[in-house]
């Protein structure tokens, strides 16, 4: 069972690409100035802009043209197992006297080789980063290095802000950020009354060899590029200690028992490094009616056990307000099930209560590959025929579970713009 975090990276120059295709559509899009008020492409790993009615309805429906996803007032673009998100925000929002809006925007300054792109003039970005101050944004060392060039351009800035500032509502705040950046302390920070996020489950299935760890690294890449923190959960069928202690203490008892003549065959079998009940391959393994029974009780208890380590493990990331990504879930417990104790068999009940159980995901994928496909991957535990009969369990599970089906088989960037776009589509604006 493994919990596993990526840090941040620079942008791709994939993803660059990306940002100098959005620019160049919102250069197709707008007539007037738009305005980037946070980080300045391509460093910064999303675009802010601030656009005037005029410009947004042009923005936004040139952006849907362009096949940009929407959630709200954001739009992304899915490239290459990462993502671009861009934020337009109308400048009436934030309720400036129309003289600041035009000042603020007739003194911008186009970024270059853009002509309606434009960044702020430097006392305009002092005024933007005490507005973030004044409405309970915390500001970071990022801001510290914005204020730098900001003086560094124009090294009157902090005055000509000041003037202002009593029109823009950010005396105290303008004050409070040039007295920590004079004196070498911390910028201010945020009163962390920000709007909790909430988590969620994402849920990757497959056989082994279908592509499921890339695409979770993928996910994670994409989500984290558009704001959304996130991890990796990896929690296979059988994983939970307890199952590990009780297993073992049974092979302790069928050994010691097996010298009065009880479950000399168990004995036989686990001797031989195999498991008691289960018969790993074997579509119709043999045995009277207690070994099925015992089977079956078996493997309720695995079921549950494994239901409670799907909680234990999204709970940490829920409550943080993060997107956990399974990295095997209900659908492969349930296949698994099948694939160690009889796929003929009915586990009708621990289907049920694997599902039950769990935390409820917000959205699940079957990444479908051939088991040809999956051999040439994965040439591990698995014979392909015994991987033929694991893809058509998945596909037979996966219609009563309501799992989303992608082709595995084709190009992964393709994949991960398909899946980070579902997901994204499905979270909270």
């Amino acid at each position: 069972m493994k919990r596993q975090r990526r840090n941040r990276r620079p942008p791709s120059p994939s993803m660059v690409d990306a940002v100098e295709w959005i620019l160049d559509r919102i250069e197709a899009h707008v007539r007037g100035p738009v305005l980037v008020f946070g980080s300045l492409p391509p460093e910064g790993r999303d675009l802010d802009l601030l656009v005037r009615g005029t410009e947004e309805g042009a923005l936004t429906d040139g952006f849907a043209r362009d096949g940009l996803e929407r959630r709200g007032h954001r739009w992304a673009v899915f490239r290459n197992c990462s993502a671009y998100r861009v934020e337009v925000v109308a400048a009436s929002a934030w309720g400036l006297p129309e003289v600041e809006l035009e000042a603020l925007f007739g003194q911008a300054r186009p970024l270059e080789g853009r002509q309606r792109v434009a960044r702020p003039a430097p006392h305009h970005s002092l005024l933007i980063l005490a507005r973030r101050i004044a409405f309970g944004g915390g500001l970071g060392e990022k801001h510290r290095s914005r204020v730098a060039s900001a003086l560094a351009e124009d090294p009157s800035a902090w005055d000509v802000a000041r003037e202002r500032a009593t029109a823009w509502g950010v005396e105290r705040a303008l004050d409070s950020m040039r007295t920590a950046f004079e004196g070498g302390a911390e910028l201010p920070a945020g009163n962390g009354h920000g709007r909790r996020r909430r988590g969620h489950v994402v849920a990757l299935s497959g056989v082994d060899g279908s592509g499921k760890s890339a695409q979770s690294w993928g996910l994670i890449e994409a989500l984290e590029r558009t704001g959304i923190p996130a991890a990796v959960e990896h929690v296979p069928l059988g994983s939970d200690r307890v199952l590990w202690v009780v297993g073992g203490l049974a092979h302790q008892f069928v050994r010691r028992t097996a010298r009065y003549g009880v479950f000399a065959d168990a004995a036989r079998r686990t001797e031989a490094g195999a498991s008691i009940l289960g018969d790993p391959g074997n579509p119709a393994p043999s045995g009277g009616r207690t070994h099925v029974l015992l089977t079956q009780a078996w493997a309720t208890f695995v079921a549950v056990a494994n239901a409670l380590t799907h909680w234990r493990t999204a709970s940490r990331h829920l409550v943080a307000g993060r997107v956990v990504i399974h990295d095997r879930y209900v659908l492969d417990s349930v296949v698994r099930l099948r694939t160690l104790y009889g796929e003929t068999r009915s586990f009708r009940l621990q289907r049920w209560l694997l599902r039950r159980l769990s935390p409820q995901p917000l959205c699940a994928f079957l990444l479908d590959v051939p088991p040809e496909t999956a051999f040439a991957r994965k040439q591990d535990r698995w014979a392909i025929d015994q991987l033929a009969r694991q893809v058509d369990l998945y596909r037979a599970e996966r219609e009563g579970l309501g799992i989303m089906l992608v082709d595995g088989a084709r190009p992964q960037e393709e994949i991960c713009a398909e899946i980070a776009a579902e997901v994204w589509r499905r979270l909270d604006s």
